[in-house]
């Protein structure tokens, strides 16, 4: 694989990967792999303890405690309603601009 002028050219350096292309603070691979080390415990000693590590695991790794659902979804799914060609939603369209409606002879209290 050929290396990209743009990258060689680049003043950013990583020490992790020892490459040119971005820094090691941008380094997506290193915060991985220190992440990794975390949760398997190699850096205790390096890494404060709190009760809430990251709320937004928390919102993905506990389910609802009630089982209910958190909200609904509703989807359409399916072709066009007035079919698959030009002259068929024409039609709709033309059909839907009849006036066809009548008004009640009674209005209601």
């Amino acid at each position: 694989m050929k290396d990209n002028p743009k990258r060689l050219k680049s003043d950013k350096y990583c020490c992790f990967h020892r490459d040119r292309g971005h820094t090691t603070e941008e380094c997506h691979h290193l915060k991985n792999e220190i992440e990794k080390l975390i949760q398997r415990g190699h850096l205790r000693q390096y890494v404060n303890e709190s009760k809430v590590d990251n709320p937004k695991k928390q919102l993905y790794s506990h389910p609802n405690s009630d089982n209910l659902p958190t909200g609904v979804i509703a989807v359409i799914s399916g072709g066009p309603a007035g079919g698959d060609s030009a002259n068929a939603r024409k039609a709709l369209v033309r059909a839907a601009r009849r006036n066809n409606w009548q008004t009640p002879n009674q209005i209601h209290t």
